[in-house]
């Protein structure tokens, strides 16, 4: 799976059904360690990018130098290293270390996304402890059976499935 695709893949987590807190919590964790373990490869790739940059970098300015040894008068720095960055060999490797600084952003982006969603999503557990969620099809009302909740949990059970339902339309 190329980079673009688990972006795509895990951009589509970061929705959070409110009336799923349950699933949501259980599921955090794990994004997050996907998302950071992703990160640090793409981060490693960009560094090891660099590195080879700065050394075909110095090879190419060491082959010029070789090459105008003998040039009167002599060839400046900035001179070679103009030289060196036009060559092709130096292009593909500048052009592989952009791609890989672009993926290595996009994942931290992504993963500071997943780091603000389990804030969200705590927020959203507070909410629904205080009965934020609760209307009145769902409200409990007192003295009554349903005082223990049953019929809470069966009316937001049926809102699960309704917006499950109507996520999955849209999704596909």
């Amino acid at each position: 799976m190329n980079v673009q695709e688990l972006v795509e893949d895990l951009k589509t987590n970061l929705f959070i059904d409110k009336n799923a807190l349950d699933d949501v919590l259980v599921e955090q964790p794990s994004l997050i360690f996907k998302i950071g373990e992703q990160y640090s490869y793409a981060v490693d790739r960009r560094d090891a990018l660099k590195d080879q940059l700065a050394r075909t970098l110095a090879k190419l300015s060491e082959e010029i130098r070789e090459l105008s040894a003998d040039v009167k008068p002599k060839i400046t720095e900035g001179c070679i290293n103009n030289r060196a960055i036009q060559k092709q060999e130096y292009i593909e490797v500048a052009d592989e270390f952009r791609k890989a600084k672009m993926e290595a952003a996009i994942l931290g982006e992504l993963k500071e996304s997943f780091v603000q969603r389990s804030f969200m999503v705590k927020d959203l557990v507070n909410l629904y402890v205080n009965e934020y969620f609760m209307n009145k099809s769902t409200s409990i009302e007192k003295g009554s059976d349903s005082d223990n909740g049953t019929q809470a949990r069966k009316d937001l059970s049926e809102t699960r499935k309704k917006t499950t339902r109507r996520r999955t339309k849209t999704t596909d």
